[in-house]
């Protein structure tokens, strides 16, 4: 069995939850044992640059969510 983790900011009725990066918590999130891999919504600014995902081991699997169904628009970051 593989064990991942979704990092979810919120999307109750297009409303979001939390804003910053992954930054405070990557060196801790990212060590976990059981966790084989892990998705992350990188789809708009309010998640932060991608600087976290160097505390990322190497045995660990990362999807990133570069593309956001929820808005019309494309992130600036990503063109």
């Amino acid at each position: 069995m593989t064990v991942t983790v979704h990092t979810c900011r919120g999307n109750f009725q297009s409303m979001w939850m939390a804003e910053g990066g992954y930054d405070r918590v990557a060196s801790v999130v990212f060590d976990q044992p059981e966790i084989d891999g892990y998705f992350l919504e990188y789809d708009s600014d309010r998640a932060g640059g991608f600087e976290p995902l160097k505390y990322v081991p190497k045995d660990k699997r990362v999807v990133l969510g570069l593309v956001s169904s929820k808005k019309p628009k494309s992130n600036p970051r990503m063109r």
